[in-house]
């Protein structure tokens, strides 16, 4: 089962990257099911123009990322599609300033929407396969940016850096918020006048006009 589902995956990669289709006009065929007659990018390697696509969708970090993660590892990444809504055009559409109106804001959003489900058809159905197959861990669909971030195997990552449509993979990093300074002790003339006794009591003074 599984390697059939990696043959579907490999078969319908091979089909969007010979044919230059976007990934959300993609059509499948019921009748495709090849006997492994279809490459996927790891069989590729020698091809001029995937290593040019590769060196235009990965980010520096994300190729020495894949470069050194075993085949049974995975990469965390987020993933960019070309096609982002652009507000200003969306407000020049409808002949609004910003974006303070309710209706405005709703009808941006539903482009925001609509974008993101056409172009994620096939890498939506791409990642559940995927998944199936034991290449993905876990995908999450963004609308707001149209894109996704993936966990997924050096195969995966590599076959849909080829897809048409994908403009950038980067390594998905966590990042630490700043922590709080700690507070300082009060003025030594605040402290004199007794001032933090009074604060301690829940009298801060607050509203108090004088």
């Amino acid at each position: 089962m599984t390697g059939r589902l990696r043959l579907l995956a490999g078969v319908l990669v091979a089909a969007l990257v010979a044919g230059g289709a976007a990934p959300g006009a993609a059509q499948t065929s019921a009748d495709a099911g090849g006997d492994g007659a279809a490459q996927t990018s790891a069989d590729a390697g020698g091809d001029g123009a995937a290593v040019a696509r590769y060196a235009d969708v990965l980010t520096p970090d994300a190729r020495r990322q894949l470069a050194v993660t075993p085949a049974d590892g995975t990469l965390d990444i987020i993933v960019r599609l070309d096609r982002q809504v652009d507000v200003s055009e969306v407000l020049a559409d409808l002949d609004a300033p910003d974006t303070d109106d309710p209706a405005v804001r709703e009808e941006l959003i539903r482009r925001l929407r609509d974008t993101a489900d056409a172009d994620q058809v096939v890498v939506r159905f791409l990642a559940a396969v995927w998944r199936l197959g034991g290449l993905v861990e876990s995908f999450t669909p963004f609308w707001i940016v149209n894109g996704f971030a993936m966990t997924a195997t050096p195969q995966a990552v590599s076959e849909l850096a080829l897809l048409p449509g994908v403009a950038e993979i980067d390594i998905d990093r966590p990042y630490a918020l700043a922590g709080t300074a700690p507070p300082e002790p009060p003025a030594a003339n605040v402290d004199a006048v007794g001032a933090p006794a009074v604060w301690a009591r829940g009298h801060t003074g607050e509203g108090v006009v004088v």
